[in-house]
């Protein structure tokens, strides 16, 4: 890989970079507060890797050559530590910037986010409202973890998770994953460290009674999210620990980013992220990726536990945590006849397994109810401004396979700068990250014509579009519609009127 030769990698950077960016945006140029604030996040998260690192994961020397790459929700665009200039970037006093997409309006709130890691992370910002205190904290843990993938670019090969993202849940995986999560909570709780390998060994005996009920491709794509969110999720949690547990003072002050709380809350953070989320999450019926994030972080803790040294090879290994769990806990396992009356007595599995089997039927009958409606599909697309389809529900909601889901109590809609969706009681459904579609009844009358109107035509582009069915009105202040057959597409392009 190229030398790198930013300042940002080589120098302190604050205050020098940071005190130009606010000058800079003090006469209207390149780079405004808010992109300052995500600087000086990432630079705190530099400093506690330059410390910490090594005590978190033995050999993690590449944190210094991870680039960033920042989306914010005006669409700017804001590249950090990069290889080589970005196509389409302006410099600017040692980082990148794009504004070639970027759209009018002020950003006010605080500015929280997430995406993907490796050697380049990719992060989307998303404001909320008000000075959310302990956000820039959390911030800055999420970059560790997003880092920690960096790091694992260079020591392991990353498996596939697609049969896992495709798997439609049956009740046994999601039963077997609760009583994972129980098994977990009690071993990472218990004070007794047999009783915590006890609890550890029913974590593995139910892991591996999940696997009879699953294709292996399903349970080979489990084990290898487990790995790689497990492992980033620990080094995340475990960064916490060691601030906590020495006198490590922040350069980051809240003058710069007022979300930052100086690394006060952090006990309350390691309360929500390990027992909060380990206990939320294992009791999900349709959700099979999130859990692995905190399941395999408290494996590296209870590994951490009972095997001090589990660590040193570990990646070169090519085991996952699972298989590395059962080779230090050594012996044969039980076949799944005697696994399930154990998990029955210690956890109640027959209860467990009933509650999500009626969840798996509920689901069925929801995909079913939208697979009858025979009148004409429309979407309403947003990957133009990248932003999620994440509606306001009117009741239930089942995630699918993959990124798709059904909401088939309706919708109320969702609002996004001057894009305003109004929904209705019908039936609708996810489908990607992206999109949200709604299929009309003709036989209750709901495939009429659509009412659209618009103030302006650009080309293919409707400024000021309305956008009425009997199912939902969309509001946008720049779209293009495409018809092919039955299905209409509303492509929304732009957030704000200009």
């Amino acid at each position: 890989m190229a030398a790198r030769t930013s300042p940002i990698r080589h120098s302190p950077l604050v205050p020098a970079l940071l005190l130009a960016a606010f000058a800079l945006a003090a006469k209207g140029e390149i780079l405004d507060r808010h992109m300052a604030i995500e600087i000086g996040r990432l630079e705190e998260t530099r400093r506690l890797l330059k410390r910490f690192a090594e005590e978190i994961w033995p050999g993690w020397d590449n944190h210094g050559q991870v680039e960033f790459r920042f989306r914010f929700p005006n669409l700017a665009l804001l590249a950090v530590n990069p290889p080589a200039p970005p196509s389409g970037f302006q410099p600017v006093k040692g980082v990148y910037v794009d504004r070639r997409l970027q759209e009018p309006g002020a950003i006010r709130g605080t500015l929280v986010g997430g995406g993907g890691g490796g050697i380049q992370v990719r992060i989307r910002l998303r404001e909320v409202p008000g000075v959310q205190r302990g956000a820039g904290d959390r911030q800055i843990l999420l970059y560790v973890h997003e880092m920690f993938h960096g790091f694992q670019s260079k020591v392991m090969t990353h498996g596939s998770d697609d049969a896992l993202m495709d798997y439609l849940i049956g009740a046994e995986f999601a039963a077997l994953s609760e009583v994972e999560g129980m098994a977990l909570e009690r071993a990472l709780q218990e004070v007794d460290a047999a009783r915590a390998l006890e609890s550890l060994h029913d974590y593995h005996w139910a892991h591996q009674a999940k696997r009879s009920f699953v294709p292996a491709e399903v349970a080979a794509a489990e084990e290898n999210v487990t790995v790689s969110e497990g492992t980033a999720t620990y080094a995340s949690w475990r960064m916490a620990q060691l601030i906590l547990g020495s006198r490590y003072r922040p350069r980051l002050s809240r003058r710069l980013d007022p979300s930052f709380a100086g690394f006060r809350e952090l006990q309350r953070y390691l309360t929500e992220e390990m027992a909060g989320d380990l206990r939320a999450e294992r009791g999900l019926t349709f959700d099979p990726i999130s859990k692995c994030y905190s399941f395999g972080a408290v494996l590296c803790f209870l590994l951490d536990r009972s095997f001090p040294s589990w660590k040193q090879g570990f990646f070169a290994s090519g085991l996952t945590l699972d298989a590395l769990v059962a080779e230090r806990l050594g012996g044969a396992v039980p076949p799944v006849g005697e696994i399930l009356p154990r998990l029955e007595a210690r956890y109640g599995w027959q209860r467990i397994l009933a509650r999500h089997a009626a969840a798996v039927v509920e689901r069925d009958a929801a995909v079913s109810l939208l697979e009858k409606r025979r009148g004409r599909t429309y979407v309403v697309d947003l990957a133009a401004i990248s932003e999620f389809a994440r509606p306001r529900t009117l009741g239930r909601h089942f995630e699918l396979s993959g990124v798709r889901a059904v909401y088939p109590d309706g919708i109320q809609g969702l609002a996004v700068g001057a894009v305003e969706l109004t929904g209705s009681a019908s039936p609708w459904k996810r489908d990607g990250v992206f999109a949200l579609v709604w299929t009309a009844d003709a036989a209750a009358g709901e495939d009429r014509e659509p009412e659209i109107s618009w103030s302006a035509k650009e080309g293919e582009a409707l400024r000021g579009l309305i956008f009425r069915t009997a199912g939902f009105t969309l509001r946008a202040p720049l779209a293009r519609i495409k018809t092919e057959r039955t299905v209409t597409r509303i492509e929304v392009l732009a957030r704000r009127a200009p």
